[in-house]
């Protein structure tokens, strides 16, 4: 279990190690001072009081203890800053490894999932692993050192009174482990079902205007109840058997905290105990008390830190998408499909699937919708993976498929320095460069039909692929929109897939018509 512990917080703090190693000595050493000159301050301060009755003694004392008790309270607040500084640098880490490492995910598999459960594994699981490492394991160490600190305390005071106390922590930590192990399992349940509940409300609210016209809210509700009691159930088993332990070993540690008080009342009555020892002991007890509650209770993170250590490491670093490779075929073939099979999520959508397509050569895709042309133009670019056969193409690739979700950007960021005056020309040309000051989201539907072009256009590319790059677009400009294209990709490879086809079929050498995912008709 430690060794899991241990690998898992070295990824977690991977390249902060130095700052970890400070912040982690910096405090094991605040919490034993605080442990220990606090019982062992006070049990000086009051036999000066009692046993020499020495008051201007007494009073110089408390101010010491007044001084160093403020001292360590200004470190703890420095400590404070550099823990929260530490914790913003893991999480600016992490969800940025998180992030590159989804668009390096299987295109497939984002298929399965919304944008809601992404955003929870990118950044908020993030930020939950991050603060364990504070609150789990910073925490869980300061609680055993602090226990510690006044464990030797209470032992130099009295070591008859602190065995009945140390007989009973070596069980309490065997039985946090155990727990913590057996929790894991019902914390990635829980994780797990919490995404799966923000993608089901994001999805619900984005889809206010079809709830609302075709009176869908009873079934909503009913897809948002069964989801929240997923959760709810998740989340409930993980608390209660948490709840239950931390119960038990709270009752054992109070039975514990009722003899040492009868024991320490014992030794004062008996003279074995001054009452500055008992002073002492009392505060060096409670301290050891609480710190080992925190302990009890914090041992269970662990397995929390672990599941959501592993939760992004998998995130991180996914299996990834290969990309379409050079083939050994001739020099003239740019995309070469071979026997193609296509299954998504247990449907059948391309079998035996067999074409090529040769370079320089423009094609024209149609069908009607639900045919396929979207599939095997992803398939093309390579964000699916065909379930049987080979997809391979000969070349660079310019893709821009439907449906199209851009970033929060201007338009002018989308595009490299060196392309600035490029870029201006084909915005000049498609009648947007006015925009290019402008967020994406601020377009309307044919303005960012235009801004599609000028992004597949501009790279350098031996296949261009456009989803309907004319829809939206209002007819004297689809003429303008057409010729740029057709001039733009002059030598290259064009796949063009268009429902309204029949005044780009002369300008085309080859018509593929898919209906029902199979190839109806190659002209």
């Amino acid at each position: 279990m430690i060794k899991v512990i241990l690998q898992h917080l070295r990824y977690v703090t991977k390249h902060f190690e130095r700052f970890f190693a400070l912040l982690l000595t910096a405090g094991i050493i605040l919490s034993f001072l605080s442990a220990f000159l606090n019982p062992m301050l006070l049990k000086a301060i009051f036999d000066e009081a009692t046993i020499h009755s020495d008051f201007k003694g007494f009073v110089l004392l408390a101010l010491l203890a007044v001084a160093v008790f403020t001292g360590l309270r200004g470190l703890e607040f420095l400590y404070a800053l550099a823990n929260e500084r530490f914790k913003l640098n893991l999480v600016e880490r992490h969800t940025r490894l998180t992030f590159l490492g989804f668009f390096r995910t299987p295109y497939a598999r984002l298929e399965d999932k919304d944008s809601s459960y992404y955003t929870s594994r990118i950044y908020e699981e993030v930020q939950k692993t991050v603060q364990m490492v504070d609150k789990a394991v910073l925490t869980l160490i300061r609680a055993v050192v602090t226990f510690a600190g006044g464990l030797i305390a209470t032992l130099l005071i009295s070591w008859q009174l602190t065995l009945v106390f140390a007989l009973i922590v070596p069980g309490l930590m065997v039985a946090s482990m155990q727990f913590s192990k057996r929790n894991a399992l019902r914390v990635n349940a829980e994780l797990e079902q919490e995404a799966q509940l923000r993608t089901t409300l994001t999805q619900t609210i984005r889809a206010f205007k079809l709830v609302r016209m075709y009176a869908l809210l009873p079934v909503v509700e009913r897809l948002l109840n069964n989801r929240l009691g997923q959760y709810k159930n998740a989340f409930y088993s993980q608390v209660k058997h948490s709840t239950i332990y931390t119960t038990l070993n709270r009752m054992v540690l109070s039975w514990v905290e009722l003899l040492v008080i009868i024991g320490g009342g014992y030794g004062v009555m008996t003279g074995l105990l001054t009452f500055g020892g008992f002073m002492g002991f009392m505060s060096g007890f409670w301290i050891s008390v609480n710190a080992l509650r925190q302990v009890v209770a914090t041992v269970p993170e662990l397995s929390k830190f672990t599941v959501a250590s592993s939760r992004i490491r998998e995130f991180a670093m996914p299996a990834v998408t290969p990309e379409p490779g050079i083939i050994n075929v001739a020099h003239n073939i740019i995309v070469h499909i071979d026997n193609v099979r296509f299954d998504f999520k247990d449907k059948r959508i391309f079998d035996a699937l067999t074409l090529q397509i040769k370079r320089g050569e423009r094609v024209l895709l149609q069908g009607p919708n639900g045919s396929g042309k979207t599939t095997l133009v992803n398939l093309i670019s390579g964000f699916l993976q065909p379930t049987h056969g080979q997809v391979q193409v000969h070349g660079r690739i310019s893709a821009m498929i439907e449906p199209i979700i851009a970033p929060p950007m201007r338009l002018r960021d989308f595009f490299p320095v060196e392309q600035t005056t490029t870029m201006t020309t084909l915005l000049n040309q498609v009648g947007i460069a006015a925009l290019r000051d402008k967020y994406y989201s601020e377009l309307s539907l044919g303005q960012k039909k235009r801004f599609h072009l000028v992004l597949a256009l501009l790279k350098d590319a031996d296949l261009y692929i456009l989803d309907e790059p004319f829809a939206n677009v209002d007819e004297a400009s689809q003429t303008t929109l057409l010729n740029l294209v057709l001039e733009q990709t002059t030598h290259k490879t064009l796949i063009v897939i268009s429902h309204d086809s029949h005044k780009l079929k002369p300008l085309f050498n080859r018509i593929i018509t898919l209906e029902s995912f199979s190839l109806q008709k190659v002209v």
